[in-house]
């Protein structure tokens, strides 16, 4: 597997030195790490070249999307990692994830389960994960690989269980592999969505491989505040969904947002 990490870099995250050195202490051969950024600062310059990582500034600033787009584009490596920069991954993640998927030739993309941490330290596993993990684990049914539309799209039916991060994208399979710019919030959901639809498998490995990191300034967070979280929401399960279902099961997401944002605020 060809691997290569690349880190779409934001602002000035505290977090983003740290993202870097635990891709670095990947164990095996190693994979080419970049950092993408529309936002370049001295910050951001002096972590990259203080971590001996290529850094690709993109000249325009649009969205998330484009952010991601260009990120894709750094990397010459058929399998690409968009590490997000506030995360941490675990030394074997690149070791697990090529056992996994070297024995699926038609591979779309592969994932692992993640954990959380937060300012306190490790987050217990709490309910929204719980609900995750049940998703994958209902549409995997103990196999490592689906390839059917109806089982990849029966994994992303109720939402997306599917930690960005730590996602493995076959770009020799998806040449023309793009987010969509338009979205803010669903576009990995929007784009695991696409991908379901085409021939190939998605692999999932079980354990835990990278750690999420909740904070009040986090993209996560900011974009659960966001409105347009909810109408993208909406629009996702009218996908999936009858009109009256995907408008229910929108509502109870909409609720689940209130209550994580009341936690976040308190935890802050």
């Amino acid at each position: 597997m060809d691997h290569a990490f690349v880190v779409p870099a934001y602002g000035d995250s505290p977090f983003l030195a740290q993202c870097i050195a635990s891709l670095k202490a990947q164990r095996g051969p190693a994979s080419a790490i970049a950092v993408a950024t529309s936002t370049p600062s001295p910050a951001i310059e002096r972590v990259a070249r203080d971590a001996g990582v290529a850094l690709r500034v993109n000249p325009v600033r649009a969205s998330i999307g484009a952010d991601w787009n260009f990120a894709l584009g750094c990397a010459t490596a058929p399998f690409v990692t968009l590490a997000h920069q506030d995360d941490l991954f675990r030394d074997d993640y690149v070791e697990r994830m090529r056992a996994a998927i070297d024995p699926v030739p038609d591979v779309l993309m592969a994932f692992s389960d993640f954990d959380e941490v937060d300012p306190s330290g490790p987050r217990p596993v709490h309910a929204n994960l719980r609900v995750k993990r049940f998703l994958v684990r209902r549409a995997f049914t103990g196999r490592a690989a689906i390839d059917r539309r109806e089982d990849k799209r029966r994994l992303l039916a109720w939402g997306n269980p599917i930690g960005c991060p730590s996602v493995v994208l076959n770009r020799a399979r998806l040449p023309a592999f793009r987010f969509d710019e338009a979205m803010g919030s669903n576009l990995d959901w929007e784009a695991w969505l696409r991908l379901a639809d085409e021939r190939g498998s998605f692999v999932h490995v079980g354990e835990p491989l990278v750690t999420r990191r909740i904070h009040p300034a986090s993209e996560t967070t900011s974009l659960i505040a966001d409105a347009r979280r909810v109408a993208e929401d909406r629009a996702m399960f009218r996908r999936l969904w009858p009109v009256p279902v995907a408008e229910a099961i929108a509502a109870v997401y909409r609720l689940g947002y209130r209550a994580n944002r009341t936690r976040v605020s308190a935890e802050a």
